[in-house]
């Protein structure tokens, strides 16, 4: 059966058609564990980014395995959870601010994973979280800046942060 011209789900970020996690997922497993699957994978990256995140700052291991209950489990994720596009945007911010923090600490993995979260992102996840991510990371990439202006070495950074960003968005294109 057809409706009308068809339904456009390859349009709709909702869907998440292009993202190759879903389309692995959705391929192996009937819709109904693959849907669970994706979620508990987005909650525990979302927990493991940002225990990366915490600990990479310099933080103890309490802290960080707190700071990533806090942050995965959050009212918000949690009640957002029956909406696999909004579950899938919780693992940027973290990536966001790790990639930051690896272009500044010269730590080219935390780079790399931003990047490649931040493709996957791009394909599947809700744009506006998306987006409010970047905008958080900018601001962090300003403030990481202008600590290390007082050292003279900040723009190298700037740059490398800003390339984050763009080879995010080219994975995603």
């Amino acid at each position: 059966q057809q409706v009308l011209s068809g339904f456009p789900s390859a349009a709709s970020f909702q869907f998440g058609f292009f993202n190759p996690l879903y389309r692995i997922a959705y391929s192996l497993f009937d819709f109904v564990t693959a849907y669970h699957l994706l979620l508990v994978f987005f909650f525990l990256g979302a927990a493991w980014l940002t225990y990366l995140f915490i600990r990479s700052i310099g933080l103890s291991r309490s802290s960080a395995a707190l700071g990533a209950l806090a942050y995965a489990l959050g009212q918000f994720n949690v009640h957002w959870a029956s909406n696999i596009a909004v579950t899938s945007s919780i693992i940027v911010l973290p990536a966001a601010f790790l990639g930051v923090y690896g272009a500044f600490s010269r730590k080219l993995r935390y780079v790399l994973l931003f990047a490649v979260v931040l493709g996957l992102s791009l394909l599947g996840a809700h744009q506006q979280f998306v987006l409010l991510a970047l905008l958080a990371s900018g601001a962090y990439t300003l403030f990481l800046a202008w600590g290390s202006y007082q050292q003279r070495s900040s723009m190298p950074q700037v740059l490398k942060s800003l390339s984050l960003v763009l080879a995010g968005i080219a994975l995603g294109a």
